[in-house]
């Protein structure tokens, strides 16, 4: 390598100085464009992707559990009957119950109904009155609505979208309104990631 620098001229030698600092310049602004842009598009913001590290499954949806109110345990499937039979009176047919629940009593699950089984998001019941509607910052373009409310000092939140393949996923956050500020709420739904 020492032979080939002292067979160069020093116009050639400061010609390929010149060459590698560009490159290792053009280099650090892609790796650096990489990482500012891909920040920003995985967290706070709720929608299509993959699972956000520390992320927890339910069903074709992943989110992330708060660790400050765990530790979180899987519902018990006794419990996850009781919900489907109850809400397969009144919706859609359920295709899907999944649920996670803290020892403060915040629960969180997943409901789906398959593509055809529902009349799509505008026909979910929840807190979706202009008042009690959440804007959820949202990557992608599956359609979604969110709202909250509070009923006898229980919050619960709503997140309903339907997903790539006409699915219909249901998130549900509920708890005592005191562990569940609509703050707090905005950062769990943001963490949301459709499969």
């Amino acid at each position: 390598m020492t032979r080939v620098w002292r067979g160069l001229s020093a116009r050639q030698a400061e010609g390929v100085l010149l060459l590698m600092a560009t490159v290792a310049f053009v280099a650090g602004m892609a790796l650096t464009a990489a990482v500012m842009d891909d920040s920003p598009q995985d967290t706070g913001r709720a929608g299509a992707g993959a699972p956000l590290p520390g992320s927890t499954a339910l069903g074709p949806v992943s989110l992330v559990l708060p660790a400050d109110l765990g530790p979180w345990a899987p519902v018990p499937e006794e419990r996850l009957v009781a919900l489907r039979e109850g809400v397969a009176g009144d919706g859609p047919d359920l295709d899907g119950v999944w649920g996670w629940v803290a020892p403060d009593g915040v629960l969180v699950t997943v409901l789906t109904a398959a593509a055809g089984a529902h009349s799509g998001v505008d026909h979910v019941e929840g807190p979706f009155a202009p008042d009690q509607r959440i804007d959820v910052p949202w990557r992608g373009g599956a359609r979604h609505v969110a709202g909250s409310e509070v009923v006898d000092g229980v919050r619960v939140v709503v997140l309903a979208a339907e997903l790539q393949d006409g699915t219909l996923a249901v998130i549900s956050v509920s708890g005592p309104d005191a562990a569940l500020e609509p703050g707090r709420l905005r950062e769990v739904l943001g963490t949301v990631r459709l499969r």
